[in-house]
């Protein structure tokens, strides 16, 4: 499916974007300083708190065309909303890696290794889009 060049991007959702990223949870901080801003994953650029259609991503890699959300307690009650969150993003041509937030708090390094297995698999599928 072809992407459009804006990878569906909302404007409308900037200000909020905005804000969620200066009041990112400790796990979305951690996540990112330690993994994923610099390109320090396999050297692939990740953007935090992207507007995407109706939606903010926590993080989002427009080459693997690769969505990371870390989920907290509230997403507990929220597995309905998600689905149909993720459901919307595949439609668009996206790929949705879901992380707890516990996860990320106590075994960085194997949320590390989950992001880089699903970058690779990406990678070796073609699922590639170009710059």
């Amino acid at each position: 499916m072809p992407q459009p060049s804006n990878y569906n991007y909302n404007k409308n959702l900037k200000p909020l974007a905005r804000r969620l990223r200066k009041e990112s949870t400790p796990g979305e901080r951690k996540l990112w300083k330690e993994v994923l801003s610099n390109a320090k994953m396999l050297g692939y650029k990740f953007s935090r708190q992207r507007a995407i259609d109706n939606y903010i991503v926590d993080f989002f890699c427009k080459e693997l065309m690769l969505v990371i959300e870390i989920d907290g307690l509230n997403h507990d009650h929220k597995l309905a909303e998600d689905k149909k969150r993720d459901e919307r993003l595949e439609v668009l041509g996206y790929k949705t890696l879901r992380i707890t937030h516990y996860m990320v708090m106590t075994d960085i390094v194997n949320v590390a290794r989950m992001i880089e297995g699903r970058v690779t698999e990406i990678k070796q599928s073609g699922g590639l889009k170009s710059h």
